[in-house]
């Protein structure tokens, strides 16, 4: 692989592993003493699972070894509803196609369109909320394409950056 990946490179990806290793350790310690299982946990979360988007359930981090609280019914309830604030926030449910914003509009062609996205959420631990907010003007410009003409988006975006939100 060397051959083909400059040694920087290389090296980068190595101390990157390296780092989340030891990250997953200091995070484990607190779940597990025995140290062979801690190394089995990182093992799988690092390698097995195959990517940092694997879902790990209540019953599957049971049998890596974690200690999981089941919530209470009502706990549960709280989670459902800051789960459906969150998907509602975010527009989660709805796929982002700036096409879409555009016709929307019903705006004519070189109209521009202003939007104001909310792509992530932090809750503040002393109260407030926090949002990753993308904003900017979207304007369709027809274009000749080989089988005629076609529209295109330009997103000139104005402002990206965390704001506080409440």
């Amino acid at each position: 692989m060397a051959q083909y990946i400059h040694h920087l490179v290389l090296g980068e990806i190595f101390r990157t592993r390296a780092q989340i290793r030891f990250l997953a350790g200091k995070l484990t310690v607190r779940q597990v003493a025995d140290s062979e299982k801690q190394k089995s946990i990182i093992y799988f979360l690092c390698a097995d699972s195959c990517s940092h988007d694997y879902t790990i359930n209540r019953r599957e981090a049971t049998e890596l070894g974690l200690n999981i609280e089941k919530p209470s019914e009502a706990f549960y309830k709280v989670i459902g509803q800051i789960d459906g604030s969150w998907r509602t926030q975010l527009e989660l449910d709805r796929p982002y196609l700036p096409q879409g914003v555009v016709s929307a509009a019903h705006a004519a062609p070189a109209t521009p369109v202003q939007y104001t996205h909310i792509r992530a959420l932090i809750e503040g631990t002393r109260g407030g909320s926090f949002g990753f907010v993308s904003e900017g003007n979207l304007t369709q410009t027809p274009i000749a394409g080989a089988l005629g003409p076609q529209n295109a988006i330009n997103d000139n975006r104005t402002f990206e950056g965390w704001r506080r939100l409440v």
